[in-house]
This record gives C-alpha cells, structure tokens and sequence, in this order.
C-alpha cells in the first residue's frame, strides 16, 4: 500500500512537471508569436520587405525606364517618370470610358505592368534614408492614379 501511494505520487509529480513544461512552452510560444507580431519588415526572398517596399540592391541607381515615387523636380523630370506620364495620357481616353471598376482596374494594371515589364531591375521606386526601394502593387496603383 506504501509502495502503491510512492507509485501514484511519482506519476503526479511527473504529471505536474511536464504540466509545467507544457505551460511554459505555451507562454513561450506565445511570447514568440507577439514578437513576430510586433516585427514589421520580414525577410522574404532574400530581401527585405517593408510597407509594400522591397530593398533593392546598396548599388542601384535608377535607370532610363524606373518611375521614382517622389515629389519635386528631379523626379518629375525623370526620363521614366516622362515616359510614365505618355503612357497614362495614352490610355486616358479608354480609361474614362470603362464602364466598370474591372474595366478601369484591368487598365491600371495594365500600366503597372509596362513599367514594370521595361524595368525588370526596378520599376517603380522610392528612395528612403539613402537606400532605394521598389514599391508594391499598392503604391504602384496609387501612382497610377495620381495622374
């Protein structure tokens, strides 16, 4: 009886560790998980992603054909930022008569994709902090519609 009542405290003992091993791993994770939570940039692809804008690369510099995303003269003189502005007038007239939010988005896209086809190193870009980024579909699109 003795040796009956040592056995069932030894199974209890042993539950209440991994019990507490369990509890523990969970607040880990958990800890973990608020952590990740908090990290805005992640490392997709090698590159560094960050409010739609991917790093490009330390040396890049913009070419002939990239749209930089920017206020001010330099980058509205851009030869892509020029080139960029034609494209949209070209389309404006078709855009306008889309008759719907397919239509005109298709369009859009459309847009995005020339720029993005003529510039497979870059497309549209944005500098910050002395590094260039290549901005997202988002920023792309709202881009778009700036004209």
């Amino acid at each position: 009886m003795i040796k009956a009542m040592s056995d069932e405290g030894d199974s209890r003992r042993a539950f209440l560790s991994n019990t507490s091993a369990a509890n523990e791993a969970q607040k880990n994770i958990a800890a973990i998980a608020d952590l990740a939570k908090n990290v805005r940039g992640s490392i997709i692809a090698g590159s560094i992603k960050n409010d739609g804008l991917t790093a490009l690369p330390r040396d890049f510099t913009p070419g002939p054909m990239d749209v930089i995303c920017a206020r001010g003269k330099q980058a509205y003189n851009h030869s892509g930022n020029r080139r960029f502005r034609i494209s949209i007038e070209m389309k404006l007239e078709q855009y306008k008569q889309a008759t719907s939010k397919l239509e005109k988005s298709l369009i859009v896209s459309a847009i995005v994709d020339s720029v993005r086809d003529a510039s497979p190193g870059g497309g549209f870009v944005k500098e910050e902090g002395g590094r260039w980024y290549e901005a997202g579909d988002h920023i792309a699109r709202e881009k778009v519609g700036q004209r």
